[in-house]
């Protein structure tokens, strides 16, 4: 604690605000199902800046309801990502077994080896290799008491992709729309008055929305089209009503909306905002306003300013 600073601060009250948002959170379960086990579990490399230790990530699902979960720094610094996984697929196997055996007292005994699920391959390799090499003689005993339980039928290694991954949250910040994602997927649901009536309506909107564009669709596909089927779609027409009359052009002067300003903190994570807004800022260039300048040349004002006129020649009956 004394060697806190502006970041730590910043970080300190992220936590508050979230925690007060999401107050009336909390993990729905239901009733029924077949009881079986599922383990997630996944780290970090060397995230720790000061002793260079990895976090472990575990969640242990019981008929798709969270039941258990834990986040902690490992007490041993690991030497490539690999150990470092293999170290949180080890601490979960005892976690799993633990609860097997709890289960199983309460009469509701695994059948099956209980799943636990990495998005490291080379850690699970490592797991199915009993041999010992060079690579893994420095890892302690402990660690390889999975191999054991994997030998025994009490667990199985599988692997997942990472965006499948439910523990990433508990080893690393993630964006806001992987985060409520993720949060969907851990039964973690608003039970609060106001929360209910925010999705009802959410819901009611999104019925509204849906039925608006099929009408919309239906529509188009109901109006017979003037052009031949063989024809390719056109992007920009002539319009054959004038906007007004006795001119020979028009001159507008249209501002776009970059779409690149909504990449903001709030909608991305603040270390990826740069490098997000310079991306989508070339995307929108290339893409767009190239096209856009061929379809619609810039002009000087000078030249919209001395376009041909029409004169009419007014005459004046003397009487």
């Amino acid at each position: 604690m004394s060697g806190y600073d502006e970041s730590h601060w910043t970080a300190a009250k992220n936590v508050l605000r979230y925690l007060k948002q999401t107050s009336g959170y909390g993990i729905n379960y239901k009733s029924g199902g077949d009881m079986e086990l599922k383990t997630y579990t996944d780290s970090d490399y060397a995230g720790c800046k000061i002793s260079r230790k990895s976090t472990s990530g575990m969640l242990v699902f019981l008929n798709n309801a969270l039941i258990s979960w834990t986040s902690q720094k490992q007490p041993c610094v690991a030497l490539s990502s690999t150990e470092a996984e293999y170290i949180a697929v080890s601490s979960g196997a005892r976690e799993s077994v633990w609860l097997r055996s709890l289960i199983e007292e309460l009469g509701y005994p695994q059948t099956q080896p209980t799943r636990i699920l990495v998005d490291n391959q080379s850690a699970i390799k490592l797991v199915k290799n009993p041999e010992m090499h060079s690579r893994t003689k420095h890892i302690q005993v402990r660690y390889h008491y999975i191999r054991e339980l994997v030998e025994d039928e009490q667990v199985s290694i599988e692997y997942v992709h990472t965006s499948d991954q439910l523990a990433d949250g508990l080893t690393k910040p993630l964006l806001k729309g992987k985060l409520e994602h993720n949060r969907s997927r851990l039964g973690i649901e608003d039970n609060s008055m106001e929360g209910s009536r925010v999705q009802n309506k959410g819901k009611s909107l999104g019925m509204a929305l849906y039925f608006a564009a099929v009408l919309m669709l239906f529509t188009l596909c109901a109006v017979p089209s003037s052009a031949s089927l063989d024809m390719a779609p056109v992007l920009w027409r002539k319009s054959e009503t004038p906007i007004t009359t006795g001119h020979h052009q028009i001159n507008l002067q249209v501002n776009f909306i970059n779409p690149c300003d909504i990449l903001m903190n709030d909608t991305i994570h603040h270390e990826l905002v740069e490098d997000a807004h310079s991306r989508c800022q070339n995307a929108y260039e290339t893409n767009f306003m190239q096209e856009l300048r061929q379809m619609c040349p810039q002009k000087r004002w000078t030249s919209v300013a001395n376009r041909k006129k029409r004169f009419v020649d007014l005459v004046l009956a003397l009487i």
